[in-house]
């Protein structure tokens, strides 16, 4: 019946711990709402610093399709199996791949600057006429570097 409830039904504390479930609480399903009132009264016994991490893995779970929930466990089961030497190298491996950004050295993306959207920077004496649209001095310029002849 608790599962039934809606949103605003729930208890001030339930609410606290599923806040980040708030949107989406009324497209669950009953059997799924049960399940994460039994993680939220896990969780009230928790840290804050738990919960906090809790409740933005909520939000990608509840975002997951069921097919995509499907194959999160199954690969959870694999690694279970897994002797925790072999696990533990698997996991570093995923940690290496899956590094942010933001760990990468300063100088990897030094050489791009920040522009507005929309701005275009150039170099000075830059032209934004096409090639084909030179003519004169220019193209003869341009044809005498490349190797050509003039015309």
């Amino acid at each position: 019946a608790e599962a039934e409830a809606g949103w605003d039904n729930l208890q001030s504390q339930q609410r606290a711990v599923l806040q980040p479930l708030r949107e989406t609480w009324k497209s669950l399903d009953p059997h799924v709402r049960k399940t994460w009132l039994e993680v939220g009264a896990r969780l009230q016994k928790r840290p804050s610093v738990d919960r906090d991490r809790a409740g933005s893995r909520m939000v990608e779970w509840a975002r997951l399709t069921p097919k995509e929930r499907a194959e999160v466990r199954l690969h959870f089961a694999y690694l279970r199996k897994l002797p925790p030497d072999v696990r533990k190298r698997e996991w570093d491996a995923y940690q290496a791949r899956h590094q942010p950004a933001a760990s990468a050295p300063a100088s990897t993306f030094a050489r791009f600057a920040s522009v507005a959207p929309g701005v275009l920077r150039v170099k000075p004496g830059a032209t934004t006429v096409l090639v084909t649209a030179l003519s004169g001095p220019t193209m003869s310029a341009l044809s005498l570097e490349s190797g050509g002849s003039a015309p």
